[in-house]
């Protein structure tokens, strides 16, 4: 799949040209707002974690404390970028707006201020949400995020472009009791040839589950044979068993067709020990399948659900095409048998004026517009399935960020005033 990833690279053509992640047949006019836009996920299991976060812009000392007196600071919603806003007095009192002769990145980042900026959230857990597997993603942090929950540090994730994630279940307290998330996000500006931004500008996810439980990014789509009488769907999960003894569970995946009809099925049990994950793989045929191309993008979905002693213990939907994908010297790209041209542009992930913050109206706007060129485009990774889900099967990059090792000692909480 990198190659085809890759692909999406190319320069601009006059020709039309195959979306690979996302086609026109999908939002049909560029005007029509909503037909095939899938707002961020916010359900019992993976809730949207954007609202009524604090925001400091500079250095603060111990800011990452539990105790640290936010009281100040400013109260936003994510998504966020900062460098797109007025760069304070403080930091040059000749600014004009968000541009500054200051900035390290000068011409090649368009003059706008980078810098040190720290977010924070407050948040309890319910009685109901009590003792349950808790996690946090962010879907895209510039750059070199670093997380704390409670004073617990977590890690760091230099990356400004790709998603991560945190376990933060040893750390919570008490349900009712307040915890605070604290990020420290670091963009030393002189770094591309492009709008960067700073900030959390992608959205934040809170993900509760059971402690038997379908792993981050767990399930992995394949349709290794594909024909117009019939398809093999291979579908790899990833379960995690956090309990304190082994388990012996039930692995079910239904396939539902675009019309959300049951056509195929698939199930069988596993052994997982304790404190420890196990990944099961199963094989299912769907007759007659509706294949995905650029001209008529079908999806399906793939129901999996863990059961354990005629309980339910975790059930998550993912949605993919059913199609072939080949490279050959003699007739190049070949979508489920047919020669296929790959052309399309390449385009950077701000929004203009809005900065580089990820709001999902904007991003829906600007697709849309591509669309009306007929340009290829490659959304954030993690933004792809949220949005437009006419993909190629795609496997996000796994990373649970990056803790420093312990052999690295760190400073003392200082005191925040």
């Amino acid at each position: 799949m990198n190659s085809m990833q890759n692909m999406n690279y190319c320069h601009l053509w006059k020709q039309p040209v195959l979306f690979l992640v996302a086609t026109a047949c999908l939002l049909g006019s560029p005007l029509d707002a909503q037909v095939g836009f899938v707002p961020p996920n916010d359900n019992a299991r993976e809730r949207l974690f954007d609202s009524d976060w604090l925001f400091h812009r500079g250095v603060k000392e111990g800011a990452e404390s539990p105790v640290c007196d936010d009281k100040g600071w400013r109260k936003l919603d994510l998504p966020h970028d900062w460098s797109i806003e007025d760069v304070p007095p403080s930091e040059d009192d000749q600014a004009v707006g968000p541009f500054s002769r200051k900035s390290p990145g000068t011409f090649n980042t368009g003059y706008f201020m980078a810098g040190t900026g720290w977010y924070r959230k407050h948040f309890k857990l319910s009685k109901k949400d009590a003792g349950k597997q808790a996690s946090i993603l962010f879907d895209g942090v510039f750059m070199n995020s670093e997380v704390w929950i409670n004073g617990h540090y977590l890690g760091l994730h230099p990356n400004g472009y790709t998603p991560f994630y945190y376990d933060l279940t040893p750390h919570l307290r008490h349900a009712g009791a307040d915890n605070v998330i604290a990020v420290k996000v670091v963009n030393k500006g002189d770094n591309s040839r492009w709008y960067t931004g700073s900030g959390i500008y992608r959205h934040v996810y809170l993900n509760l589950t059971k402690a038997i439980h379908v792993g981050q990014w767990g399930v992995y789509i394949t349709t290794p044979n594909v024909s117009a009488s019939e398809a093999s769907v291979t579908v790899a999960v990833t379960v995690h068993n956090e309990e304190a003894q082994s388990a012996t569970i039930r692995i079910k995946n239904v396939i539902l067709s675009p019309a959300g009809q049951q056509v195929g099925t698939a199930e069988s049990q596993a052994a997982i020990e304790a404190k420890s994950e196990a990944a099961v793989q199963q094989t299912a045929t769907v007759k007659t399948p509706l294949l995905w191309s650029d001209k008529s993008p079908s999806l399906y979905k793939v129901r999996t659900e863990i059961w354990e002693d005629g309980r339910l213990m975790d059930r998550t939907e993912t949605v993919f095409g059913i199609r072939s994908l080949e490279f050959s010297p003699e007739n190049g790209f070949l979508l489920n048998g047919v020669p296929t041209k790959l052309r399309g542009g390449c385009i950077h992930h701000d929004n203009g004026l809005l900065g580089s913050a990820t709001f999902d109206r904007a991003e829906e706007r600007r697709f849309a517009s591509w669309l009306k060129a007929q340009a290829s485009w490659r959304p954030p990774e993690t933004e792809i399935p949220r949005k437009w889900r006419a993909f190629t099967t795609i496997k996000p990059p796994r990373s649970k960020g990056n803790a420093l090792p312990s052999s690295v000692p760190r400073a003392p909480m200082a005191r925040c005033e």
